[in-house]
């Protein structure tokens, strides 16, 4: 079957008059189900962390990667420093945003479903992304996180892919490959992982393009990505920032004798990778996509880049495998492609089964009815309406620090991702004694050095550090604490399982 006549074979297809309003009506249940799941959580790590950077980039010109290490791209970093400005230290508004981007990655995962095969494949790629990105396990309480941007502009990308290479007019093929670029640029900016993304969508394309126009597919694409990573850029070279310190600071970090070590175990990995793919709701996915390839021949016939769907999936698992590390949400790269396998599945599926429009309807309702008990996001929703969240303790010493000290005065916070040492030094809104803040980096080489003349030349107010976490101070800062002379600071209660230093009135 050609592309003429599988186009006029979906056009033949039952499509409901009212097929557009359950489509809106989905996306705003996608983000009303991500919107309730917010509220299950406080303020994580990595949303103290952004919020402390959007914070002192706006009070005190502490720009990113100079005076502010976080080993992310520009556009999480505009993002908060936007939220702050406009209404301080929060998460609501960032949460808001991601929970906005849900709906409308689900938009788009409808589309590339639709287009590639129908309406009602559409229909369940849109919901199965929509509800698992809420999840508890890829953690979807904190929809700020920067994979739910980033596969929000990749799932835009490989829209703009498909509908290029479907344009009938020139222009608009050109238009389209200059979009994809433009949008995997943006996707970038939000993490560099999305380069796997890439990766996966550039074999996508290879396995739908025109024939003669890779060269000039393959410039419109570079020039997007490009022209993104510079628009992502200028508020970092207003704010001073060279391009070479950006390039450190997000690339470097990873390489080379001064880089951030994320290396575990073989073993570790092996029982991380386990744990991660096959002791979770991940393994919903596996029948899922199973499906998906058991029907190549259907899904062939019907004009679907099987193979260039398998490649996308591929290498988004292996982006998310890459660091050894399973947070929930690095899982969120690998569902866009999923989904849309999954979609594609299940309406082949009915399609095969189906004996007239009646029982189309039937089975289609009978399956959408499934993929919401499956996939609703059962944990988020129970922590978000029944148990509700903890009590804020790094909210309220946040809180007691702030109120004890001036806005020239500096604090030093230590303890590890659980502890909530991001957050306390976000709702003290006073600035960090050194760049390196946060207990990742202090194992930078370099840190040790930068981090003790920093102490010296700002002598901190506050002193914090956490004792009751798996994360135990370098060596070199315990001791650092520990000769701390007593007429400069005294050691005050603990609170919260937080050891406390206060420099003494009249010390500098």
């Amino acid at each position: 079957m050609d592309q003429a006549e599988r186009q006029t074979d979906v056009e033949t297809t039952p499509r409901p008059a009212y097929g557009g309003t359950i489509v809106a009506l989905l996306a705003l249940t996608v983000a009303v189900v991500a919107g309730v799941a917010c509220f299950a959580a406080n303020m994580g790590a990595d949303e103290g962390l952004w919020n402390y950077i959007g914070w002192a980039w706006g009070s005190y010109g502490y720009v990113p990667y100079r005076d502010a290490v976080d080993d992310k791209t520009p556009g999480i970093f505009i993002l908060f420093a936007a939220s702050v400005k406009l209404f301080g230290v929060n998460v609501w508004f960032p949460r808001l945003l991601g929970c906005l981007a849900t709906a409308a990655g689900s938009l788009v995962i409808y589309r590339i479903a639709r287009d590639l095969l129908d309406h009602l494949a559409g229909v369940f790629a849109m919901v199965l992304f929509g509800l698992s990105m809420s999840w508890w396990l890829l953690d979807g309480p904190f929809a700020a996180q920067t994979e739910t941007f980033m596969v929000l502009f990749v799932a835009m990308s490989a829209l703009a892919v498909i509908s290029a290479q479907r344009a009938q007019r020139r222009r608009w093929s050109l238009a389209g490959m200059f979009a994809a670029g433009l949008a995997m640029g943006f996707a970038v900016s939000f993490k560099q992982i999305a380069v796997f993304s890439a990766a996966g969508l550039f074999l996508f394309y290879l396995c739908v393009r025109k024939r003669g126009r890779f060269l000039t597919d393959s410039i419109l694409v570079c020039t997007g990505i490009i022209t993104a990573i510079g628009v992502s850029l200028i508020p970092l070279l207003a704010g001073g920032v060279g391009v070479w310190e950006y390039i450190q600071g997000a690339w470097l970090v990873y390489f080379g004798p001064v880089a951030v070590s994320y290396s575990t175990s073989a073993a570790d990995r092996i029982a991380g990778f386990r744990h991660a793919w096959l002791r979770t709701d991940m393994i919903l996915w596996v029948p899922l996509l199973f499906l998906f390839f058991l029907q190549y021949r259907r899904a062939r016939s019907a004009c679907i880049p099987v193979a260039g769907i398998g490649l996308w999936v591929l290498f988004e698992f292996l982006g998310v495998n890459i660091s050894g590390n399973y947070y929930g949400h690095q899982f969120k790269q690998v569902v866009p492609p999923l989904a849309v396998a999954s979609g594609i599945a299940m309406s082949l599926l009915i399609r095969r089964f189906a004996r007239g429009e009646s029982q189309s309807r039937r089975l289609a309702i009978c399956v959408f009815a499934a993929v919401a008990v499956f996939f609703l996001p059962y944990e988020s929703l129970r922590r978000a309406l029944i148990s509700g969240p903890p009590k804020d303790y790094p909210r309220m010493l946040g809180a007691w620090v702030h109120d004890r000290t001036g806005p020239d005065d500096y604090v030093f916070v230590a303890g590890d991702s659980g502890s909530g040492c991001t957050q306390i030094i976000a709702y003290t809104r006073r600035p960090a004694a050194s760049k390196y803040f946060f207990w990742t980096f202090l194992a930078i080489p370099q840190a040790r050095r930068i981090v003790l003349n920093d102490f010296d030349a700002r002598r901190p107010r506050f002193v914090l550090w956490h004792k009751n976490s798996s994360y135990k101070l370098p060596p070199w800062l315990a001791d650092k604490f520990e000769s701390m002379p007593l007429r400069q600071y005294q050691r005050l209660p603990d609170k919260f399982g937080y050891a406390i230093l206060k420099r003494r009135d009249g010390q500098r």
